[in-house]
This record gives structure tokens, sequence and C-alpha cells, in this order.
């Protein structure tokens, strides 16, 4: 039989079971809790502290450093270190390079960086109004015995865009350059003359005298009498040329394409409207970035070249608004830059993210070339690796020249001789292209095999080779 009804019909609490539950209740306003019950601890523990010392891997990001873009640093230098890095090709022909950051931005960031970094010369002009010789070099003297030829030089008929420092600074502190090729008084023997397409290095450099006029010493005769009439042109030497070419990113590899005609046409994929509106479809759009008289400088100043910024800019906006930049209209909320600062510093960080992004999809979407090997070097594997895939498909490879610390034969381009090629190669490019053409008709190879066909492709190959090297030494 039950003792306890629910629900309780007791007087009070202490006749039901409920009221010693959690033990005896205190109510005078004083006691916390049921303190005849719990006891309260009051020791309360102490933080540790620990001191963690960290390395990191790179530099941290701070606000003074988010307008610096990561990217390939061209250099001029020649006595610096060349190492055989891992590059892919992409198609030069177009130069609408990013996806996740902004291109107009980039853009913008490449010309400055090929501006300071553009192995500028010095052209002679023969005809300027500027000068009291109406030749452009006077006084040349040749002499049989050192094959050596001192020539003058009037200064007021320099044409120097890239002003170029012709004195030495009277000051023990030398100014600061990014580019140290720029202070010609100390890297004269870096640059060469060219007269009708021939270069003659530089052996020794007077600067100005009283009357404005400068001593040059070549190797070489270049002139045939005592003065000449016709324009001449001081630049750097073909090593430091291909030099800054190499180190191009793909980006300014197509706003400085060689290989167009005219020489550095570029060429963007841009969203336009069909003629009767109905949809929209991308149209090359092509730009140039103009030239000197001289053919070697490219320009960067003058109207010519305002016009080519201002369209440059023009269509890297379009491709930003339809394509590109999806990094700030996409991938992040436009709350974030409604309080941004003038100058937009957390736009810009978010720029770094998006142009780290397309660095990292760049070797992304090259796995799967990593094996393609074809006439035209585009999307394939790395010119570096092309021994590596030689020898795992059971070749024997070798080096095909042996010349150490010859870096202006190295890396100096001959003469096309080829219908449909703009530029030559150089030594090292000859190599490269030797393995990759041995690379594509290596299933012929094999099917060939003991026949008189392999024989002849063989010494085809071997009379390519010959050639090329013979028109590089000589």
């Amino acid at each position: 039989m039950a003792k306890r009804k629910v629900p309780s019909q007791a007087a009070n609490g202490a006749e039901t079971f409920n009221d010693f539950l959690v033990g005896r209740q205190i109510t005078d306003g004083s006691s916390a809790l049921t303190n005849t019950v719990f006891a309260l601890d009051n020791i309360i523990p102490q933080r540790d502290s620990k001191s963690f010392s960290t390395t990191p891997f790179s530099e941290f990001l701070t606000l003074d450093s988010i307008k610096k873009v990561e990217g390939i640093q061209t250099t001029t230098k020649t006595n610096s270190k060349k190492t055989n890095e891992v590059t892919f090709k992409p198609n030069k022909k177009y130069a609408d390079k990013s996806l996740f950051g902004s291109l107009s931005s980039r853009i913008l960031v490449s010309l400055t960086r090929i501006i300071n970094k553009f192995p500028g010369g010095i052209s002679v002009d023969a005809n300027s109004p500027i000068g009291s010789s109406p030749y452009s070099v006077s006084g040349s003297t040749y002499d049989d015995s050192s094959h050596t030829t001192i020539f003058y030089v009037e200064r007021s008929k320099f044409f120097n865009p890239f002003e170029l420092v012709l004195i030495t600074p009277n000051s023990y502190i030398k100014p600061e350059t990014e580019n140290e090729l720029r202070n010609f008084y100390s890297s004269y023997t870096k640059y060469v003359l060219v007269v009708n397409n021939t270069p003659y290095n530089i052996l020794e450099y007077t600067e100005p005298n009283t009357d404005n006029v400068i001593q040059f010493k070549v190797y070489g005769n270049p002139f045939t009498g005592s003065t000449y009439s016709d324009d001449i042109l001081i630049r750097p030497n073909d090593g430091l040329v291909e030099e800054f070419f190499l180190g191009l990113d793909d980006l300014e590899q197509s706003l400085l394409n060689r290989e167009t005609n005219p020489i550095y046409t570029s060429t963007f994929k841009v969203p336009r409207d069909s003629q009767d509106n109905s949809k929209i479809s991308l149209t090359d759009v092509t730009t140039n970035w103009p030239v000197s008289s001289d053919g070697h400088n490219i320009q960067i100043t003058g109207i010519d070249y305002e016009l080519f910024v201002t369209r440059l800019r023009d269509i890297a906006d379009e491709i930003d608004d339809f394509k590109s930049n999806l990094m700030i209209r996409f991938l992040s909320s436009p709350q974030l830059f409604e309080f941004d600062t003038e100058d937009k510093r957390i736009e810009s960080v978010f720029q770094l993210y998006g142009q780290s992004f397309d660095s990292v999809k760049k070797y992304i979407d090259n796995i799967a070339y990593m094996r393609n090997v074809s006439y035209d070097s585009i999307n394939n594997l790395p010119d570096v690796l092309l021994k590596n895939l030689s020898e795992n498909l059971g070749l024997t490879t070798t080096k095909l020249f042996d010349e150490k610390n010859l870096e202006e034969i190295l890396y100096t381009r001959i003469n096309t001789t080829y219908n449909g090629v703009s530029t030559g190669t150089n030594l090292v490019e000859a190599e490269y292209e030797f393995y990759r053409r041995l690379l594509v008709n290596l299933i012929e190879i094999y099917k060939s095999k003991g026949t008189r066909k392999a024989l002849e492709f063989f010494l085809k190959l071997k009379v390519f080779w010959k050639f090329e090297t013979m028109n590089l030494r000589s």
C-alpha cells in the first residue's frame, strides 16, 4: 500500500520527500546555496604564464607592405648565379592571365616593373639640331695591332629615355637605384655599340669634357672612316638583354612579346556584345607597346605611350567586370570594404590573396601537361625537365655544350633562318629544342629502329645542332 500521495496532501514541505533531496535549505539571507551540505572552496586557480618562441617561415604581412605584389623579379646582373627554375610556357598570344586577382592592378604593377628593369640604351641621332657637328661619330681612329677603335660623340646628340647616369656623383655615398645597370659610368663594360645591327664591346669610356664630348673605345672596327653620318645605338650586351626577357613573368612576356609583328603586340579576350545584342562573345583586342625610332628602347613617355596605357587600363577593367577579380567580386563580402581607408588598404590585402591564388593555380593547371611534349612548347613539360623525361623513357642524355662562364655566348640569339619565326634561339634553347624534337619523334624512332629512316633522322638532327651552334659562335 502506498504511503505517499501524489500530488502530496502534506501540510508543509517537511512532511514531503522533496525537502531532503539536496540537503537542508537555509533562507536566512546570509548563507549561499545549501551550505550545510555543500562547501565552498575559496582557492582561485592561477593562470599559467608560458612564453612560446616561434620561427616564422616568411615575413609577416603588414599594412605597410600590402602594396607589394608577389611576382618573379626581373634581374639585370650578369654576376648573379643562374639557376634552372621550373617555368611553364603558356600561350604568349593572350595576356589576360588573371582570374582571382585584378588584371588592371596587375598590369599597372607589371608596367612599373618593366620600366624599372628594362635594359635601356642610348641612341645617337646624327640629324639632331642640337650639336656642332653634322656627324654622329667624329675622330674615329682604328688600331690594327690591338683591333680597337677610339671615337668621339657629342653628348648633346644623345637620346637617353631611361636616364642612364653618365657622370660619376661627387658624393661618397652613391644614390640608391633599383637597376645598377643604369649607372653607365660604372657599368659601361656591359654595354655594346651597335652599328648596322652588329654589336661591338665597349672597352673604355671617358666622361664628358668641357666641350661636352665623350670618348669611347670599342673592340673591332665599326667605321670605315674618321666620321660616321648614320645613327648609332649604345645598349646592354645580348646576355643582359636575354636575362631580362627570361626573367619576365607570363603577363610581362605577353606585353613584351618579341614573336609578333609588329613587335611587343599583346592580345586580350574581351567580352563584347554581338551586333544584335543577343549574346556576349569573347573578342580578340590587340595592343602594341610603342618602340622608339632606334628599334630597341620602348617608349615610356609621350602621347603614344599614354594612349597605350589608357587602352590597356580600359581593356583590363572590362575583363575584371566580366571574368577576373573574383576575390573582390564574389569571394568576399562587400561590407568589408564599406569602411576601407582612402588608399583602399583592405582591398589591397584581398588583391594580394587573389594574386597568390592565381600563382598557385598556374602550377595546378600545368600538372596535366607534365608529360606533354609538342613542337610549339605551349602547355608542355618545363624545358629543364626534358632531359629527365628522356632518361625515364630509356634514353641516355648528355650535355651538348661545355662552355663555362661564357654568358654572352650562352644567351646570345642568332637571326632566325625560318619563315614565320621572328626570333632565333640561343645555345641553351637550342639544346632544349634538340631534346624536344627527339621526344616528339621518339615513337617513330623506336618503330624504325635498325632501318635507313632512323639513320637519316639522326644525321639530319646532328646537322641541325651543328648549324645552330656554329651560328651562335660565329
